[in-house]
């Protein structure tokens, strides 16, 4: 994973391109996802907004998060990575 996260990777590059045409907000829930929140209060405690669930479900429709039982979880490892660095 370290390999395709280089400043020079390609799927870096495009994660990164994916990432920056998501709203402000939506961009938080993400974050506070790779951080390891899973639920949706914690994730809106982190992101500090009001209804996560809409974001969630935006996030779900554009194929960058799951939904398992009531926990939520960011698809593409890569993009987590970013998140998280």
């Amino acid at each position: 994973v370290r390999e395709m996260t280089a400043q020079i990777s390609p799927l870096k590059q495009m994660a990164e391109k994916q990432l920056a045409k998501l709203g402000t907000k939506t961009r938080l829930v993400l974050k506070a996802m790779s951080a390891g929140c899973e639920e949706p209060s914690q994730i809106s405690a982190s992101a500090k907004t009001t209804n996560a669930y809409v974001y969630l479900n935006r996030l779900q429709e554009y194929g960058l998060v799951e939904k398992k039982e009531n926990k939520y979880s960011i698809i593409d490892p890569i993009i987590a990575r970013i998140l998280r660095d």
